[in-house]
């Protein structure tokens, strides 16, 4: 009985060691704890994070329920002239001109009720960090309507905050 044993031919690589099988799965779980454990953290810190400014607080007022503030803007202009003082007449037309900041934005009544009126109270904070305030008065807005606003403060302002509207 003759035994033949074949042989790769001389060109060919030996067949490769068997491999030892792993766990995908087993390698990723640390990874997946972490990033578990991260997320979850997360949402639990910022389920008590106070609302963004901007976004205005709720009150009990008509107003407030009906109207919504958007596309609120603030830009430089060289072009502000004081506004006269009670019993102090109308401003002068020669009177200096300053650089002002003006806040310009919309206001939505959102409701299917007319507004007779929306005021608008607002915090800003200029450029040295100093804190002012101010309002806006917009008049009777329609139903499903939207009307412009504007207020200028004197100085560069840097930020605003929405108090509160009624």
């Amino acid at each position: 009985m003759e035994t033949t044993v074949h042989l790769p031919p001389p060109g060919d690589p030996p067949d490769p060691p068997p491999r030892r099988k792993s766990n995908v799965l087993l390698a990723a779980l640390p990874a997946f704890l972490v990033t578990a454990f991260m997320s979850i953290w997360s949402l639990l810190r910022f389920a008590g994070v106070e609302p963004a400014s901007g976004i205005v607080p709720r009150s009990e007022s008509r107003a407030a329920a009906c109207a919504q503030v958007y596309g609120v803007t603030l830009y430089n202009s060289e072009y502000y002239v004081r506004e006269s003082s009670p019993g102090s007449g109308f401003a002068s037309s020669k009177a200096p001109r300053e650089l002002s900041t003006v806040i310009s934005g919309m206001v939505e009544n959102t409701c299917d009720e007319p507004l007779n009126s929306v005021r608008i109270k607002l915090s800003v904070r200029d450029v040295s960090g100093a804190r002012g305030s101010g309002e806006v008065t917009v008049g009777k807005i329609g139903p499903r309507q939207a009307k412009p606003f504007e207020r200028a403060w004197i100085g560069q302002i840097t930020g605003y905050e929405i108090v509160r509207l009624e």
